[in-house]
């Protein structure tokens, strides 16, 4: 049998972490989707998101400034690997702190101009909090009617 791989969240000790820009925040490199003070990268450290949180998660927030139904695609085309990869059992998502995961949201929501009653909002509350192959699947069955409704060249 194979090896379990076991993602423990362990609290980010940064007691003023949007605050702390690091100079990585003051630049990007190609585009220019990327332009609030509290960035998808600084919500996938303070949370722990794994890496298919990640992938997934930054395809469905720049989706709408960068490109458009690709990056549903691609956020859909991860939320399948990550579900089968669940689904074997080869990987398990450790749990979060609620509470500061809600807070994290919110600073995040606030940065990115999002409101909590949109579909993009409904996958990073997801994401962010324990989860398994029963929400993925919601993620996918969500992405897959953003990506039946957007128009091919939509942004």
């Amino acid at each position: 049998m194979p090896p379990v791989w076991h993602l423990a969240f362990y609290p980010v000790l940064l007691i003023n972490f949007p605050m702390t820009i690091t100079s990585a925040n003051t630049q990007q490199i190609g585009g220019h989707h990327y332009k609030s003070v509290y960035q998808h990268w600084d919500l996938v450290v303070e949370v722990g998101m794994g890496y298919f949180d990640g992938q997934i998660s930054k395809y469905v927030c720049r989706w709408n400034k960068k490109n458009g139904l690709e990056d549903l695609r691609k956020a859909r085309h991860f939320a399948e690997k990550y579900w089968e990869v669940l689904q074997t059992g080869l990987l398990s998502v450790g749990t979060r702190n609620t509470q500061h995961v809600q807070e994290a949201l919110e600073k995040f929501y606030q940065a990115n101009r999002l409101t909590e009653n949109h579909w993009e909002t409904e996958v990073l509350k997801i994401l962010a909090h324990s989860h398994g192959a029963i929400e993925v699947a919601r993620i996918m069955n969500i992405l897959d009617g953003q990506v039946a409704s957007t128009p091919i060249g939509a942004t």
